[in-house]
């Protein structure tokens, strides 16, 4: 969420108005940019449905990793 104050949603307009990016590699980069391209096609109409529903997938994804890695018995945590 830190980088979305940080002016991520503005740079990725700007880099998809360039043409440097485009929204099926967004879909690619994981997470933020997959709903932040939702966002910005409109298909989340508020900022702040956009922060609560990236913010519940971050969570369900670290919930999956931390499930995966308690089966790895040799990971050695610190």
């Amino acid at each position: 969420i830190s980088r979305i104050n940080q002016g991520m949603i503005e740079e990725s307009k700007d880099l998809l108005e360039k043409g440097i990016l485009d929204y099926g590699r967004m879909e690619e980069l994981g997470l933020e940019y997959r709903y932040l391209a939702k966002f910005i096609k409109g298909e989340i109409k508020q900022i702040e449905d956009f922060l609560n529903q990236l913010t519940i997938k971050i969570s369900q994804y670290a919930k999956r990793q931390e499930t995966w890695f308690k089966k790895e018995k040799n990971v050695e945590w610190f």
